[in-house]
């Protein structure tokens, strides 16, 4: 929808602009009631034998009714838009008008992990690690000496708040055959989304060391996300990296990308980039839906601006055409560690990343349809200051292989959740009916 700004009075200057079709309806009102005004005065004045002056006084009264509906200001009619909308059954300024389900996912080998476990939805799921403190004795608020890292040895450093069971911890299996049903993922952000796509490497490859491109005696565990260079230098972005020949991430079905964006400050490339990635994938990825992971804001200044137009508007104008709609996730930024440097407290303190944490939430809403679920494709947000709080950081920013594990985990959660409710709202595509794995079939030898 475009908006134009109406002129305004000097006290109405800060209103909300009107959208072009309440402009246009206005314009509309103001001609029909100029018209119908005057021929209601003067029918009024003929039949009931009104003076002169009587019809001046019954215009001056109606001229002042009519001055009150020009002075509304602009925020009661894009109200009254919104109730109209609903009304229609659309969404007033969001992601897309129409109710018809456009995210997809594919067929599974596994059952769900998490999905039907109680009664906790994507919503509960979300708004419960939104409320994560970090147990006493948690595993990121007390390093042990003795781990190996080894995905045997994860476990939580936190419980859920009432009624959302644990998280459920993922073999290498079940996320490969999870991340497989989605048509990739596509990551971007900063060195605290890297460390993110680290841990999902390690997770899917089930290898400790399975966040760089080649074997390493030096980059695994904590080693990995001290964000040293070295490491650095060799970490694994893409799932369909050709250094992999040898053992293929998830046997070469996965689609998983990181692009390294501190601050996304071109809003007219954020869409085409991902376009451009997501134009490599197969034709049975491509008909799927992907899931969009990013985060920005320490390389940003804390403005939240730049995820408005640098994220968020792009980003949801691509969606509310798209199909198959891709599925969409924010993640919140994380505490400062107690050893962050005084001279980032000022710009990177808890105060200031609690604070930008609190406009996301207040002005994502404002942006996408209301009515709609991440499961239908809203964007959601996932918080990721509570799981942090209090944990061992390096640096006072980045955190540890403990944290970074909890936090790709609770995305796989996430996803495993989304699948079950895309399923049953009826957007399962699942081939494997058509093209049985392992058996040759015409209608799917190009997939």
């Amino acid at each position: 929808m475009s908006y134009e700004m109406l002129s305004t009075s000097e006290t109405d200057r800060d209103s909300p602009p009107l959208p072009l079709p309440l402009r246009q309806g206005h314009h509309r009102r103001t001609q029909l009631w100029n018209v119908g005004t005057f021929v209601l005065v003067g029918i009024v004045a003929v039949f009931a034998g009104m003076t002169h002056a009587d019809s001046s006084r019954l215009w001056d009264s109606l001229h002042a009714e009519r001055e009150r509906i020009d002075n509304l200001r602009a925020d009661q009619l894009v109200q009254e838009a919104k109730l109209s909308v609903a009304a229609g059954g659309g969404t007033a300024g969001g992601a897309g008008g129409s109710s018809m389900l456009r995210t997809v996912v594919g067929g599974r080998s596994f059952a769900p992990q998490y999905y039907g476990q109680g009664t906790c939805s994507s919503a509960d799921f979300l708004a419960s690690i939104a409320k994560i403190t970090v147990n006493p004795d948690g595993s990121s608020r007390n390093l042990p000496t003795d781990n190996t890292y080894e995905l045997a040895d994860f476990d939580y450093s936190f419980d859920l708040p009432a009624g959302c069971p644990k998280p459920h911890v993922f073999t290498s299996a079940e996320a490969c055959d999870l991340v497989d049903a989605f048509g990739g993922i596509f990551l971007r952000g900063d060195s605290l989304m890297r460390h993110i796509t680290n841990a999902l490497f390690m997770t899917l490859r089930n290898r400790r060391d399975g966040a760089v491109q080649q074997d390493q005696d030096v980059c695994f565990g904590d080693r990995m996300f001290d964000d040293q260079k070295d490491c650095r230098k060799i970490a694994l972005y893409d799932s369909q990296d050709k250094t992999l020949f040898a053992e293929p991430v998830c046997s070469n079905k996965t689609w998983l990308y990181f692009e390294q964006t501190p601050c996304p400050v071109e809003p007219s490339a954020y869409v085409p980039k991902f376009l451009d990635w997501r134009s490599q994938l197969p034709t049975n990825k491509s008909s799927l839906s992907t899931v969009v992971i990013q985060s920005f804001g320490l390389h940003c200044h804390m403005l939240t601006s730049i995820p408005i137009f640098g994220v968020f508007k792009p980003l949801l104008t691509h969606a509310a055409s798209a199909f198959p709609r891709p599925f969409l996730l924010w993640l919140g930024l994380s505490a400062p560690g107690s050893n962050k440097p005084v001279e980032y407290l000022k710009t990177q303190g808890a105060n200031q990343i609690t604070k930008y944490n609190e406009e996301i939430r207040a002005i994502l809403p404002t942006l996408q349809g209301e009515s709609e679920t991440p499961a239908q494709g809203s964007m959601a947000i996932m918080e990721t200051y509570g799981m942090t709080d209090g944990a061992k950081s390096f640096d006072g920013t980045h955190y540890m292989w403990q944290v970074n594990m909890e936090k790709a985990h609770l995305i796989l959660n996430y996803l495993d959740l989304l699948w079950g409710e895309t399923r049953a709202l009826g957007g399962l595509w699942n081939l494997t009916e058509l093209c049985p794995p392992g058996k040759f079939s015409y209608q799917c030898s190009q997939q």
